[in-house]
């Protein structure tokens, strides 16, 4: 299932995303990712294109926005 949003929505949704204990460090958000894109085949090569962030980051989600 694909969801489409609206730049507003995206606006919306990002800060959220942010804040949710899953995202806390980049293990946590790889791990998540993996999880939400289980049937795809191209999961390694989606996670590389993303750059989940290293465990140093000052904001771990910044790589979201």
């Amino acid at each position: 299932m694909t969801v489409q949003l609206s730049q507003p929505e995206y606006r919306r949704v990002t800060p959220i995303v942010q804040r949710l204990a899953d995202f806390a460090t980049a293990r946590d958000r790889t791990d998540l990712v993996v999880e939400v894109l289980a049937n795809i085949r191209q999961v390694n090569s989606i996670l590389a294109q993303l750059g989940m962030g290293s465990e140093q980051d000052a904001k771990p989600a910044a790589w979201l926005r």
